[in-house]
């Protein structure tokens, strides 16, 4: 009497299609809506402030601040063109919108970093505001190294679209804080970490969901979003980080 091993038994050819269609409109579905998500909370965050300005009583913006408005938000509308891009087939024009983005990346990096000084400049002298100068610094620099591996990984999709969405739940950190969510007794103030975190995790989620093994870009790229983020804790108190933020400000 035999035995037949139900895998030695290959799945017929259109099964495999249809698996791997489920499996696209899923990628295409959960991507496109972390985009989204990415955007509306942007979106919501900086309405008062920059978006819908003229609804709200503030004073006028400074040209640098017109001006790292608009980068950030071209920024999220090629992110979301490229996600769309990908959804509807047409890699080759998603890689040509891709070498404008490639530029933006330092630019966007000296942007908030320069807004940053401003801004912390502006505040009164009866508050130091050194120490948290560390955090929004913080929060671009890592958008621009993973972004920028992202970039090096492009002949990788699967690692260059999983290093994009971590990139860019790293511009939620200040949309989020603006919001005023409620405070959760681990995070207190820095609580807008929270729901930076709960958007790095569904990627890995999901992937679990759908069968798949942690991919690398996950298991590296979100260990270092959440690992900076106690690090800045701790340095943001230390002598190192002092003398540094006194020497962009005139503090």
């Amino acid at each position: 009497m035999s035995i037949s091993s139900p895998v030695a038994t290959p799945l017929p050819k259109a099964e495999i299609r249809l698996s791997g269609k489920a499996s696209s409109r899923g990628d295409r579905f959960f991507y496109g809506g972390m985009a989204f998500v990415i955007a509306a909370l942007v979106f919501a965050g900086f309405s008062p402030s920059f978006f819908m300005r003229p609804l709200f009583e503030r004073p006028p913006l400074i040209p640098l601040a017109i001006v790292h408005g608009i980068v950030m938000s071209t920024w999220l509308l090629i992110f979301i063109t490229q996600t769309s891009l990908i959804s509807a087939d047409n890699a080759r024009l998603h890689r040509k919108l891709g070498v404008v983005a490639f530029v933006m990346i330092p630019l966007m990096l000296g942007l908030a970093w320069a807004m940053t000084v401003v801004n912390t400049n502006a505040l009164p002298r009866t508050f130091n505001p050194l120490p948290f100068m560390v955090i929004p610094m913080g929060d671009i620099g890592l958008f621009a190294i993973l972004a920028a591996a992202a970039m090096y990984y492009r002949r990788d999709p699967e690692t260059h679209k999983r290093l994009m969405i971590l990139a860019n739940t790293n511009i939620v950190a200040p949309a989020v804080f603006r919001l005023g969510v409620p405070q959760i007794p681990v995070f207190g103030f820095y609580t807008f970490w929270a729901v930076v975190d709960v958007l790095v995790l569904a990627g890995p989620i999901y992937d679990l969901i759908r069968g798949r093994k942690l991919h690398k870009a996950y298991l590296y790229g979100g260990l270092l979003i959440i690992a900076a983020q106690p690090f800045r804790l701790w340095f943001m108190n230390t002598g190192v980080w002092d003398s540094i933020a006194r020497a962009l400000t005139n503090r």
